[in-house]
């Protein structure tokens, strides 16, 4: 049998070579730059459903990464492991449902029946985003991770000034967004990134540093996003609780403190558009989730199937009309066009199932956050302040260049985390 040409496959699939690995990190971290900029925006089929061929060439791609990835799995941490293995398998519950579940129709001036492309092929591609973002932060060499991780904030940051122009200009909105994410979506990379700048600022001491991290405050706030307050305030909480609790940078924090809670207040104050800040009020939502509680009692164990509430690459792609309302009635009630939430999309599509593997997400990040490297300790912390925005919009199985963004950056933080980077 010939198994030496079998051999050399596998050694070359298996090659550790770092310029090898720093080419697939730099290509990641310029598609990053360019999807804040190209027309992606967070449609779960990446430019057309069912994408089929998309979805068939990116995992032809994984199947090629795979396997030198998994063998960089061993490196992660452990609470890493179990977020990850959590987010997996939300994704792969939800495709799994999607394939089996009874498919909905929604009722508008007339029936309109949902194939199943349209609900099996988002979750194909939040598998795929899933399995691509690990990947690719796993094949990442050690002594690169500093300035990739620097390179995607400072890309956020200037596409996040260019794209708030464009926006005054061409929507006439103060509100900042980026082609990545919508102003209530975007808030959450903007946090990570300011992340990332203040972990570099506290070991360089450099001032641009600084400059990126207000600059990723200040486009937060600009979103007007209500999850982005809140996340925002979670952030500076655990961040100074932490520097209180271990005497280290208490002034730093304090100041940041002061300083974030300043600019909301001036910015709610002063700026029209964003007095929304801290009106948590919303009819619909409260509507849509009367409708997922009761939802999942009638199925309290699976839910009532992926895509079955809430069909929104129905909607996406105009094969369904959108409602004038916002609204569109189910068999329990009426609900938004899409779950915003993604405790509301666990609980109510897949179930206790689904809220299970959430649960892993949840408790791996704030693991993870526990025991924070120093030299990570803000990215770390900002990552796990995303968290409650998982009850404003829904990532992992939607929004997916936000979500492969923050997996990304998520890994980048945990694997090799015993090593001692130089900051670059």
């Amino acid at each position: 049998m010939p198994t030496a040409p079998l051999r050399r496959m596998f050694d070359w699939l298996q090659i550790d070579r770092t310029p090898y690995r720093a080419t697939v990190a730099w290509l990641i971290v310029l598609a990053g730059a360019a999807l804040h900029f190209v027309g992606l925006e967070d449609r779960p089929g990446l430019g057309g459903y069912p994408a089929w061929p998309m979805i068939g060439w990116l995992f032809t791609a994984l199947l090629v990464l795979s396997v030198p990835a998994v063998r960089a799995w061993t490196g992660l941490s452990r609470p890493a492991q179990v977020a990850l293995v959590g987010a997996a398998g939300l994704a792969l519950v939800s495709l799994i449902s999607s394939l089996l579940g009874p498919l909905p129709v929604v009722v508008t001036s007339q029936e309109w029946p949902v194939p199943r492309g349209l609900l099996v092929a988002p979750m194909a591609a939040a598998v795929v985003a899933m399995l691509a973002a690990i990947f690719g932060a796993l094949l990442v060499p050690p002594g690169i991770r500093q300035r990739v991780l620097s390179a995607l904030a400072w890309a956020t940051a200037v596409a996040g000034a260019l794209a708030w122009v464009r926006q005054v200009l061409t929507h006439h909105t103060l509100r900042a967004a980026t082609a990545m994410g919508g102003s209530a979506v975007i808030h959450v990379v903007f946090l990570v990134a300011g992340g990332v700048f203040l972990d570099r600022w506290r070991t360089t001491r450099h001032w641009s540093d600084l400059v990126g991290f207000a600059w990723c405050m200040v486009l937060l706030i600009g979103t007007g996003s209500r999850a982005g307050v809140v996340c925002l305030m979670l952030f500076v909480v655990l961040s100074l609780g932490s520097a209180l609790w271990r005497h280290e940078g208490r002034r730093v924090w304090l100041f940041v403190a002061a300083g974030a809670l300043a600019v909301v207040a001036a910015l709610a104050a002063f700026v029209p558009s964003l007095a929304r800040l801290f009106n948590f009020s919303d009819e619909k939502r409260s509507v849509n989730a009367a409708t997922a509680w009761t939802a999942w009692l009638q199925s309290p164990l699976t839910g009532v199937g992926s895509g079955r509430l809430w069909p929104s690459a129905a909607f996406d792609t105009g094969l369904v009309p959108v409602p004038g309302a916002g609204l569109h009635p189910t068999p329990w009630g009426d609900a938004l066009l899409s779950p915003h939430s993604t405790v509301l999309f666990a609980l109510a599509e897949l179930g206790a199932v689904g809220l299970l593997t959430l649960g892993l997400v949840t408790g791996g990040m704030v693991w993870a956050w526990v025991r924070r490297p120093r030299h990570r300790a803000a990215t770390i912390t900002a990552l796990v302040a995303t968290l409650p925005a998982h009850l404003f919009d829904t990532y992992l199985v939607r929004n997916l260049t936000v979500s492969f963004f923050l997996i990304f950056i998520f890994v980048l933080t945990q694997v090799g985390t015993t090593d001692k980077e130089s900051p670059a």
